[in-house]
């Protein structure tokens, strides 16, 4: 049986994680103790309203980063225009 994965290779996945803390970031891979993610950021409020910062500021966004499923209390696909907020940030490049 073909089991089919919820998530392609570059979609931009939410995580809500135990410690209240909102990662995005794209999604590589999963197995069942981790989720794989590149350009994790988190979503911090500031004068302007919502915005992104790194998830982790000494290490390359490139890397892969772990995410350990059972630090995980949801996830989800990102909503559309956060999405894109993100590749835009993530990427320099503007997406209409």
């Amino acid at each position: 049986m073909l089991i089919e994965n919820k998530f392609r290779n570059n979609d931009v996945i939410s995580f809500k994680v135990s410690s209240g803390e909102e990662i995005l970031g794209r999604y590589v891979r999963e197995d069942d103790v981790n989720f794989y993610v590149t350009k994790p950021s988190v979503l911090m409020m500031n004068q302007q309203g919502m915005g992104m910062i790194p998830y982790m500021m000494t290490v390359s966004p490139e890397s892969e980063y772990a995410i350990a499923r059972a630090s995980v209390i949801t996830y989800a696909r990102t909503d559309d225009e956060i999405g894109k907020q993100y590749l835009s940030r993530t990427s320099g490049i503007q997406l209409s």
